[in-house]
């Protein structure tokens, strides 16, 4: 399972990504799934800030499940986060998607060197501490890894 924390490793991996690397399952290309994952990672550096769009009781069901259990994030599962439609990048490629990536895991680790109590929210899951984050995160990336044979 991949750390986050362990960044150069992190960026080393997701680097093997070219623009035209096919999806093992799901429609993402490979630049999108970077900027998805850079999204995600604002969420909890605290650039984003986003409301729960589940119930309290319906986060709580997908936290026991998606940090406290063994649970692999299922394939196919959507996000309300990637809108239907065609896709717009925020970055020129994908090597610039990366080096943000980058960056954002840098912030990430600082964000909660200054800020150890902080507990950003997850739209699904709910509020999340910092631990509880680095799990999410670990499962995250492991299932895009595994999206596009990185791992």
């Amino acid at each position: 399972m991949i750390q986050i924390d362990k960044i150069d490793e992190t960026i080393n991996t997701i680097s093997k990504l070219n623009a035209d690397t096919q999806p093992v399952f799901g429609g993402m290309t490979p630049q999108q799934m970077v900027e998805h994952l850079v999204t995600t990672i604002k969420m909890t550096n605290g650039k984003r800030h986003i409301e729960q769009r589940t119930t309290k009781e319906e986060g709580e069901k997908w936290k026991q499940g998606m940090i406290y259990s063994d649970m692999d994030f299922p394939m196919g599962l959507k996000t309300p986060l990637i809108p239907d439609g065609p896709v717009v990048y925020n970055y020129a490629d994908i090597h610039a998607a990366i080096d943000v990536l980058r960056t954002e895991l840098q912030d990430l680790e600082t964000y909660f060197k200054n800020n150890p109590d902080a507990t950003p929210t997850h739209p699904r899951l709910g509020v999340l501490n910092h631990k509880e984050w680095l799990i999410f995160h670990a499962k995250h990336f492991t299932h895009h890894y595994k999206q596009f044979g990185l791992l």
